[in-house]
């Protein structure tokens, strides 16, 4: 073979090689670019944010759902409302459903783990919801299983949203504190309407205390955008809390 031709073959494999190991270095310095890891960051922060607000929704539908189905009185202060009711929970449902299918990736292995058992559960707890019925003498089983699942969405919730949940927990239990001194009287040594006084209660002072800029947002059924989730999930959780340690 022609010298010239062999030196030709080997720079030209060369060339080739030193491509390939130029072009693994740029997508390298692509992903570690700062450019990227905003936008990394960013997606990760919006699909924690999103699925937690989303799954606090749908708990709350469902303890709605629960107090008038276990109590008399709250039953008959929102007759007729029950298939609303539902409605909501299962619009919230289907929202959550498709939030995990588009962000489920950025949350990271566990807490997409821990976000599809939490919907798994929600599920089956509004399909034994979605009939009205009379839980007086049977509401027991219910809310603790609501605990158990409000103990879950909890460790999500530190998990996904670090410090800012934090500071919401601190805050609610705050607002749940004042209301009790004022009623002079612990969770769990009072009756399930008074509880379910003191969750609207809470419920008003927080949004009176908001500090969201949405002059229109005058109960939970306003908040399109579930900003309020968080803390009205941690005024059920809190109350779960106390009257499973009854």
């Amino acid at each position: 073979m022609n010298t010239d031709i062999v030196v030709a073959i080997i720079g030209g494999s060369a060339a080739v090689v030193a491509a390939i190991i130029g072009l693994f270095a740029i997508r390298k310095r692509d992903r570690n670019s700062p450019s990227a890891t905003p936008e990394i960051e960013g997606r990760k922060s919006l699909a924690r944010r999103v699925i937690s607000q989303t799954t606090a929704m749908l708990f709350i539908d469902l303890m709605r759902l629960l107090y008038i189905a276990s109590n008399a009185s709250v039953r008959e202060a929102n007759a007729g409302r029950h298939l609303e009711f539902v409605n909501f929970a299962t619009e919230h449902l289907d929202e959550l459903k498709s939030h995990f299918s588009r962000l489920s990736n950025a949350l990271g292995t566990d807490l997409e783990e821990q976000s599809c058992e939490l919907e798994r559960q929600l599920s089956y707890m509004l399909n034994e919801l979605k009939t009205e019925q009379d839980l007086r003498h049977g509401y027991d089983d219910y809310f603790e299983k609501m605990h158990k699942i409000g103990g879950e969405l909890h460790k999500f919730c530190m998990a996904a949203l670090g410090d800012s949940y934090e500071r919401s927990f601190e805050r609610v239990l705050g607002k749940i504190d004042e209301q009790l001194t004022r009623k002079r009287s612990a969770i769990k040594k009072v009756a399930l309407d008074e509880v379910w006084s003191l969750r609207l209660d809470t419920q008003t002072k927080l949004l009176k205390s908001r500090e969201l800029g949405e002059a229109g947002l005058y109960s939970i059924r306003d908040d399109m955008t579930h900003r309020m989730a968080i803390q009205y999930f941690i005024v059920d959780y809190k109350i779960l809390r106390e009257l499973a340690a009854a």
